[in-house]
């Protein structure tokens, strides 16, 4: 016993020294540091409590990753520590929301979250705009694919042909922050400006969705440019919240591939962009369960590719680049236009045993004519317009006139079906609209349908 007395008197003079006293203050500090980052420290159980204090503002400029990120005045300054304030929580569940803004660039950075939402919180990631341009709409154009009528609005104070391939955001009225893209494809006059079709976001439930929106005469709106960049997305987000990325512009600055991948609650809704841009050098591939709403794509001819992608493109705007669904991609589409300004590559594919289902238009403007079709279904791809409003549309005058000598082709053990007949076009309308296992057909003479007499290749109305 003598020699644990000795020991324990000599633990409690250590504890009492200088020496002891400065470790207890820098336990302290530590204990509390933990506390603080981790949203609530440990818990009287030994395991970490409910993250119920994320960081929530991330400033490129006047951030310090050392901050807690809970006020602008003590925001983050990267999207790396962003994300590992997050990795490996757990939401508290009675959190309704997490809005995280960044302000300033990251084009360096990947946006990575990896955590769990138990309950039922939406969870948003805002970047930052900057107004180009505002103005107020003289009259507004109605898509209607029927009668080869692109969406359009007039504006006496706006010059759009300067203002192309810019985002625009409705400010007023029942379509109040719905969102679209200008064209490259010009109007017939300056103050003539052909658009997407605006969309609009609801946020007040657990599955959050887009609307297509028209605006009225008299609706304000913005022109707007991307202020916030990131190089890509990874997130991992199982529970039942959801997740919302938008106001992004995602660079992929070099020749290279740029994966991105969203997950959240097992559900394609759960999970979505935006009002986000696509540009730079490379090609982006995006992959996992999730949505891209009212997005711009514009980065080079490498294009953007659905490779084991299973969701929704809903009024997306697609500039340059080639679109494609591979390896057994499940995606569906809903308005989605592709215009190259009569400079950008525009095409569509659908191959590697991918099925794509349009349940609203598509349309196709001012392909450069790179390729000789515009839609391609090839490799066991199988192209779906399975409502009567899923019409394949474009490229007939008055409207700007497609390059591509074929407006879709159809390869062996491949598919194109619809309900109603596609009246897209090519350089010579009624002509040569579409070659299916090597037969060129018009779309009148393709009709009735045609198939495994032409090499297994079919373009046929639905039964």
């Amino acid at each position: 016993m003598g020699k644990l007395l000795d020991m324990l008197v000599g633990a409690e003079e250590s504890v009492r020294s200088r020496l002891g006293l400065w470790r207890q203050a820098i336990s302290r500090d530590v204990d509390a540091n933990t506390a603080n980052l981790s949203g609530g420290g440990v818990s009287v159980t030994g395991g970490f409590e409910y993250f119920a204090n994320p960081p929530l503002f991330v400033n490129s400029t006047t951030g310090n990753d050392g901050g807690d990120g809970l006020t602008p005045s003590t925001a983050l300054q990267s999207v790396q520590e962003l994300g590992r304030r997050f990795e490996g929580r757990t939401l508290l569940p009675t959190l309704s929301t997490v809005d995280v803004t960044l302000t300033g660039s990251f084009p360096g950075q990947k946006l990575i979250l990896n955590f769990t939402s138990p309950g039922a919180t939406l969870i948003t990631v805002s970047g930052q705009m900057s107004q180009v341009f505002s103005g107020n709409i003289d009259t507004y154009t109605t898509k209607n694919p029927t009668t080869n009528t692109r969406p359009a609005i007039t504006d006496a104070t706006a010059n759009f042909p300067n203002l192309i391939r810019r985002r625009i955001r409705s400010t007023s009225g029942a379509v109040n922050g719905a969102i679209t893209w200008i064209m490259p494809s010009v109007g017939t006059g300056p103050t003539n400006g052909l658009i997407g079709q605006f969309t609009g976001l609801t946020v007040s439930a657990i599955s959050p969705s887009f609307s297509t929106q028209n605006p009225v005469a008299g609706t304000t709106y913005v022109v707007e440019d991307f202020v916030t960049q990131l190089a890509g997305y990874d997130v991992t987000v199982p529970g039942l919240g959801t997740v919302t990325i938008r106001d992004v512009d995602f660079v992929s600055p070099t020749a290279a591939q740029s994966r991105n991948w969203m997950r959240v609650n097992g559900a394609a809704t759960n999970g979505r962009l935006f009002g986000c841009r696509f540009s730079g050098a490379g090609f982006f591939v995006f992959q996992g369960i999730h949505e891209h709403g009212a997005c711009g794509f514009q980065n080079s001819v490498l294009g953007l590719t659905y490779g084991l992608f299973i969701g929704r493109t809903f009024d997306s705007c697609h500039f340059n680049g080639a679109t494609q669904y591979i390896n057994g991609s499940q995606a569906g589409g809903q308005g989605c236009m592709h215009d190259g300004g009569g400079t950008g590559l525009c095409n569509l594919f659908v191959t590697n045993g991918a099925i794509l289902e349009d349940i609203i238009d598509r349309s196709f403007f001012g392909s450069n004519g790179v390729l000789d079709a515009l839609v391609s279904v090839d490799d066991g791809g199988k192209y779906a317009l399975t409502l009567s409003g899923a019409l394949l549309w474009g490229g007939v005058a008055p409207n700007a006139l497609n390059q591509a000598s074929f407006a879709a082709r159809v390869r062996s053990d491949s598919a194109l079906t619809w309900i109603t007949l596609p009246t897209l076009a090519g350089t010579t309308p009624g002509v040569n609209d579409i070659i299916v296992g090597g037969v060129v057909f018009t779309w009148a003479g393709v009709a009735a349908g045609v198939n495994n007499a032409n090499n297994g290749a079919i373009a046929a109305p639905k039964a």
